[in-house]
């Protein structure tokens, strides 16, 4: 009698909607899967550029530094160390905004 019974559950589960229930359960799961994955994506490209205005904005701000100096030195006629700090400054943020797009191409890559 509990083999029938056993037999029958099988059967039901196995031969109806059992099999369905089972395709449908790894298709969600894919999409699942994928759907992450691009929400992945999206954060990280989100994060990248806002990095990238973060250093552009440090980039603006060096240059900036950049041109004063350069004309207080041209208007006064002595130039001082303000300016070297400036120009290396800028070289510096320069330097991070290449480091930064060699990531993107190599993570891309």
């Amino acid at each position: 009698m509990t083999n029938n019974v056993l037999q029958i559950i099988i059967a039901a589960v196995l031969g109806g909607s059992g099999i369905i229930g089972i395709a449908l359960y790894f298709i969600r799961r894919w999409l699942e899967q994928k759907l992450s994955a691009s929400e992945e994506v999206r954060a990280l490209r989100t994060q990248n550029r806002l990095l990238r205005a973060r250093l552009e904005d440090e980039l603006h701000h060096a240059q900036g530094r950049v041109l004063f100096w350069l004309h207080r030195a041209i208007v006064t006629g002595t130039p001082n160390g303000e300016l070297e700090e400036a120009f290396n400054a800028l070289q510096t943020v320069e330097g991070k905004i290449k480091e930064h797009d060699r990531e993107i191409v190599a993570r891309n890559s």
